[in-house]
């Protein structure tokens, strides 16, 4: 098993296989809670919590050891480690508690490390609310940070297709409202051959793939619509 990491004193990027497994059809009902245990300040980081960190394991056995402020903003990682803590203490056992861990079996390390990075970035600088609509085709009017768009406008399309597959198995929503809002610019007054650019598609589309494409991703739409613009009949 690969040494585990203290995300609190940065985390590398490691190795792994492929994509954080899971199904292409995101949660679409999934709303945004908007800085969602992010709040924590520098020294306040865990306060309350007597100082606990959780571990993240990936499905390839690599570890990523975490404050409970970033645990708090996966709903699936905050419900985990409580169920097993209360299991514990009904236990009465002094000893290190699988409280302390929470497996991610659909998640590879390579794509875990980018999910607790952004999160570590957002203990100390909550995720902004959200404009819904979107007002124009840019995130910044969104209210989305400098740092958060170049974070996410830095991935590469396989990489970013695996962190949404990843905060959505985790429920990190504000992570997910970041994606969804960068889907739904990727759409915005697109034509089919715009699209295919994106994409790095290179043949044409049938009229039923351009319509699978944009059914793919309208989860996002959905999270994050975008105003249309003025005297647009979107």
């Amino acid at each position: 098993m690969e040494a585990e990491r203290d995300a609190g004193a940065g985390v590398s990027h490691g190795g792994g296989g492929g994509a954080g497994g899971g199904d292409d059809g995101v949660a679409g009902g999934a709303g945004s809670g908007s800085g969602s245990g992010g709040g924590a300040g520098g020294d306040a980081v865990g306060a309350g919590d007597g100082g606990r960190t959780v571990t993240f394991v990936s499905r390839d056995n690599q570890e990523f050891r975490v404050p409970m402020a970033v645990v708090r903003m996966s709903e699936f990682a905050t419900n985990q480690a409580e169920e097993a803590e209360g299991e514990d203490d009904d236990d009465g056992d002094d000893g290190e508690h699988d409280g302390d861990r929470v497996h991610l079996p659909l998640v590879e390390g390579r794509v875990l490390a980018r999910v607790v990075e952004w999160c570590m970035r957002h203990v100390d600088d909550p995720f902004p609310e959200v404009s819904r609509p979107l007002p124009r085709a840019n995130m910044r009017d969104a209210g989305i940070s400098e740092a958060d768009e170049a974070w996410v406008e830095g991935l590469s399309y396989e990489e970013f297709h695996d962190i949404v597959q990843a905060a959505n198995y985790m429920q990190v929503r504000d992570l997910l409202t970041l994606c969804a809002v960068r889907i739904a610019l990727w759409f915005k007054g697109k034509t089919p051959e715009e699209i295919k650019r994106q994409f790095a598609v290179t043949r044409d589309f049938t009229p039923e793939e351009e319509e699978e494409v944009r059914s793919k991703f309208a989860w996002a739409q959905r999270l994050a619509p975008v105003m249309p613009d003025e005297g647009s009949r979107e």
